[in-house]
């Protein structure tokens, strides 16, 4: 009874947590103590029986060998675990055989069935861990390919959306407020029919890396659609937004464009909204959109607040 208490306890006290504490960082450990646990109550049930009549020696021989597969199962986070899971039992076991006057015939017979499992799990464990990676890269290539515009590795727009409806519901809640700054390039269609798409598509991916150096690292570039861009900038006034769009245009307008076909001058227009109480976050891109809007009837490559 005292070698399966253990296994049982700590089985009972996963369960107590799983339901106590569903969203806590306790799986891992208590994963690794269930299965050390059951090793020792094995080899602690296997030393009594070397020590005793034996009547039941091979099937607790058995019995060791199966917890020792399970226990490969069950380590999915590779051979580190495994160290503590294989080798605390192994000693006892070595030491308790050794205790044994045992032939060499009998020592080896006693050792060699757990010894090659604890060698196959720790294979199985690693190949687990390895598949479990893929898996996990797999699934973070795919949220990312979701959320990233292709072209210009910047947000796309359902990922910029989410990150200002998250900027707005706390603006609402706690006072903070952002601005947002739209820019589009000014005659963006010229470029395409004179030089190409491809030549295009090197414009916009220059002018993402040129955006993005100005912005502060609480700052959020996102493509907003075809050459218009939306910066989200968390507490920033009027004053702040204006002040980052003029960056924003000069690092535009002042440097020309190296592409394939040469260097090609390139000008952006702007749209400054300042949050100002609007319970939702398109109404401030409207009036960003309709800032832009004046900055093209004005003459474009300029800044205008809405």
């Amino acid at each position: 009874m005292a070698w399966r208490l253990p296994p049982v306890v700590t089985a009972v006290g996963a369960l107590f947590l799983n339901w106590r504490l569903p969203e806590g960082n306790w799986p891992r450990p208590m994963l690794v103590l269930y299965c050390l646990s059951g090793m020792l109550m094995m080899t602690g049930l296997m030393a009594e029986h070397l020590g005793g009549a034996g009547e039941g020696e091979g099937f607790m021989a058995k019995g060791l060998v199966v917890v020792i597969a399970l226990v490969a199962v069950l380590a999915t986070a590779g051979a580190r675990d495994l160290v503590l899971t294989y080798g605390i039992p192994a000693l006892a076991l070595g030491w308790v055989v050794m205790g044994q006057s045992l032939s060499a015939v009998e020592w080896f017979s006693a050792l060699i069935h757990p010894m090659l499992m604890a060698v196959l799990g720790i294979v199985v464990a690693e190949e687990l861990l390895r598949v479990r990676l893929a898996a996990f890269a797999a699934r973070q290539e795919l949220a990312r390919n979701a959320s990233t515009d292709v072209l210009t590795g910047l947000a796309n727009r359902r990922a910029f959306d989410e990150r200002l409806e998250a900027e707005h519901a706390r603006s609402l809640r706690v006072g903070s407020g952002y601005a947002l700054v739209m820019t589009d390039l000014d005659h963006f269609k010229h470029v395409n029919d004179t030089w190409g798409h491809e030549v295009g598509d090197e414009v916009l991916r220059e002018l993402a890396q040129r955006l993005v150096s100005v912005l502060r690292t609480e700052d959020m570039l996102g493509r907003w659609g075809g050459e218009e861009f939306m910066a989200l900038l968390p507490g920033a006034g009027e004053r702040e937004a204006m002040t980052v769009a003029e960056k924003l245009r000069h690092a535009v307008a002042d440097t020309l464009f190296a592409t394939s076909a040469g260097s090609i001058p390139v000008t952006t227009s702007l749209g400054v909204a300042v949050f100002r109480g609007e319970q939702l976050p398109g109404m401030v891109a409207r009036r960003a959109d309709i800032a832009l809007y004046a900055a093209k009837e004005n003459g474009r490559n300029r800044s205008e607040t809405a």
